[in-house]
């Protein structure tokens, strides 16, 4: 037998050196249950997946302010399940000014728009692209007021629930998830990433990366990029809204040091071609706690802006291959990435078509 309280998350306190979260559910400070979620070091990865979902979802839930409802047995404090909503929306994350901003849902119509009330003024945004399942902005309006707004989506078949975010101006995201993609421990992922170094000539002469600098034409390519994968008339990827399925993020980390690992891309000094180095992917995304299964690096070289791409290797070892169809011919592949495919992209690249 379980039970189950519901109210907001009061506190979250992690103790004995991370093996356990001490988590305050209550309508207030002073009256709350506490419940306990515990994080062993032998767990499976199924339940470390599932621990560390929870964990976050309570943390910002707490940071936030929605009910959650939490699940114990009855003679134990042990937190064996936590649900928010049902809600309509979900943003991905904090709001801040100029940052990349999305919202989760379902059957969201093409003239969807987002709109943020406040206390003082109300602000509609028009999205940079729509889909089904995703509305994204490349860059939120400084026009909307920090602190507390309530966000919903607005369209020709009318308004959604309201969901309160709390609008910031301070730094922006390092690392900015656009979609979660499928509920499973490594659903097929995208990476997207401003390069850190670059290497002039492949004998690792490497030079800091001028798009780190760059942040704002950085934010144009991303929505131009996603725009040309998710929103021109193709529909291999989003055959049966099959995008939804895709983790999506974003990576603009200027802390970067000139050191061999930050490198994805690598020039050709007889060419203007700038090389896609797939063999680095894997130990770069490491850095963020990203796995890819493909990695699109922006750079700002001014000498090589000629793009190219690197397919990736199946990782042979691990599940079962599947097979597949494409254009009347069989083939198969399997579920994993040893090595992902990766591409190059000049930043400045919309000025030209999109390869």
């Amino acid at each position: 037998m379980s039970e189950t309280f519901t109210g907001y998350v009061q506190k979250i306190k992690i103790v004995a050196n991370g093996t356990h979260a001490l988590v305050y559910v209550g309508p207030a400070q002073d009256d709350v249950d506490v419940a306990i979620l515990y994080l062993f070091s032998d767990d499976t990865l199924a339940e470390a997946v599932m621990k560390i979902s929870m964990l976050k979802l309570l943390q910002r839930a707490c940071a936030y302010g929605f009910e959650v409802s939490v699940t114990t047995p009855n003679d134990s404090s042990k937190i064996t399940y936590v649900q928010a909503g049902p809600y309509e929306i979900a943003p991905n994350d904090q709001p801040v000014h100029n940052d990349f901003f999305c919202v989760m849902g379902k059957d969201f119509p093409d003239d969807a728009e987002l709109v943020f009330d406040s206390t003082t003024t109300t602000v509609t945004v028009t999205p940079d692209l729509v889909r089904p399942h995703m509305i994204f902005l490349a860059s939120l309006p400084d026009t909307i007021p920090t602190g507390w707004n309530d966000v919903y989506v607005t369209s020709s078949s009318g308004d959604s629930d309201a969901f309160p975010v709390d609008v910031s101006d301070k730094d922006r995201y390092v690392k900015r998830v656009f979609c979660s993609g499928a509920p499973k421990p490594h659903p097929f992922t995208l990476g997207i990433a401003a390069n850190g170094v670059i290497d002039k000539d492949g004998t690792l002469d490497l030079y800091a990366d001028p798009i780190l600098g760059n942040r704002t034409d950085y934010h144009d390519i991303v929505d131009y990029a996603i725009n040309n994968i998710f929103n021109v008339n193709e529909t291999f990827l989003r055959q049966n809204d099959r995008d939804d399925e895709i983790r999506l993020f974003s990576i603009f980390d200027d802390s970067m040091e000139v050191l061999e690992e930050n490198c994805l891309c690598q020039e050709d000094p007889g060419t203007t071609i700038m090389y896609a180095v797939k063999e680095r992917v894997n130990e770069f995304m490491e850095q963020f706690d990203e796995t890819v299964d493909q990695c699109i690096a922006f750079h700002g070289s001014t000498t090589n802006t000629r793009g190219s791409a690197s397919r990736g290797i199946d990782d042979d070892s691990r599940g079962t291959p599947e097979a597949f169809t494409y254009d009347g011919t069989e083939y198969s592949h399997h579920p994993f990435a040893e090595t992902p495919g990766a591409t190059a992209i000049y930043v400045n690249n919309s000025t030209a078509k999109m390869t």
